[in-house]
């Protein structure tokens, strides 16, 4: 098998490649920037273009026979969406299309696009939150996700497109930027670690479902070799606050946080919890590494790799895939 992962330099997507990579699948990536923590991967291809244009994408796809396309690019988070939500639109919808014909042309039989498992919801009074669930989404960032998916399914019906749109929770893990303003544990056990006081969007009491990265990177690839077509739920199934979060790190680093508490943001959710059922029945996925585990995986790697010194507010494309829950 031969993949294309689009933002195969971010956090997400190196895990995917890694993922890929272990387990024999002939791997590229298209990326403009190269991996933050470490050099590029021998045995995978770089293509240093834009993912978000149509001639810069079909020019990759049509350098050699794919058989699948891992679309992890994304240009914007939440907050940030909402600032301009036609710039957003462009980039990350119609970018997305481009990518879509791309593989139509090209003869991609497969596609497996990461969407978000909290900001495509929206409020929601069910916990763990399935995927029938309506669709209310408070900013662009998830009313794009939510389009791209729409779109999915009209080119599955259309052009036989395969497809597996990935909602995915809070991923986090060794290798995600604690300097940005998404990604909450990185950025909060950063902190702590730093001695640095932590701010948290309310009360503290937002309920967040994290899932641990390599947990995420394995059900990319059973998506990716599944017959199934459809949206997913990747997530732990179990939700967290963020005092108890706090807390945990705390625990597990041995030093104690300073917390400050600001105005509530308007497109944070009270609670995003996802119920991850049909994962585990089509795709035989379900989450393995448990969170105190993945905690302390996290806290290793921000300890020794020099990222508590070195933190950068600089993100990459299919880094910014992640869901509400954000320092």
């Amino acid at each position: 098998m031969r993949a294309l992962v689009i933002g195969g330099c971010g956090f997400i997507g190196s895990h995917v490649v890694d993922e890929l990579v272990a387990h024999g699948v002939e791997t590229a990536v298209l990326d403009l920037r190269r991996e933050s923590y470490r050099p590029a991967v021998p045995g995978v291809a770089y293509h240093a273009v834009a993912w978000h244009g149509a001639a810069a994408i079909g020019g990759v796809l049509a350098s050699a026979r794919y058989d699948c396309v891992v679309h992890l690019g994304c240009t914007s988070v939440p907050q940030e969406s909402n600032r301009d939500p036609a710039a957003d639109a462009e980039l990350n919808l119609i970018g997305s299309l481009h990518v879509l014909d791309a593989c139509v042309r090209n003869g991609v039989p497969r596609l497996v696009f990461a969407s978000t498992g909290g900001a495509i919801y929206g409020p929601c009074d069910r916990l763990p939150i399935p995927e029938g669930a309506a669709t209310e989404p408070i900013s662009a960032y998830g009313i794009a996700k939510l389009a791209v998916e729409k779109y999915l399914h009209l080119y599955h019906r259309n052009h036989g497109l395969g497809f597996a749109a990935m909602r995915v929770a809070n991923p986090y893990g060794p290798r995600q930027n604690p300097g940005r303003s998404q990604g909450v544990v990185a950025v909060f056990a950063r902190k702590i670690l730093a001695g640095e006081a932590i701010e948290i969007w309310g009360d503290g009491r937002q309920i967040r479902d994290y899932l641990y990265i390599a947990d995420v990177a394995r059900a990319f690839r059973l998506a990716m070799a599944s017959a199934s077509s459809g949206v997913f739920n990747i997530g732990s199934g179990q939700g967290m606050s963020l005092n108890d979060l706090v807390k945990a790190l705390e625990r597990l680093s041995g030093r104690s946080a300073r917390v400050t508490f600001r105005a509530p943001r308007s497109v944070d959710i009270a609670a995003v919890v996802l119920d991850h059922a049909r994962a585990t029945a089509v795709l035989g996925w379900r989450p393995g590494v448990a969170l105190d585990d993945g905690l302390r995986q996290t806290l290793a790697w921000l300890a020794q790799s020099g990222a508590v010194a070195g933190a950068t507010s600089r993100g990459q494309d299919g880094e910014r895939d992640s869901s509400a829950g954000r320092a």
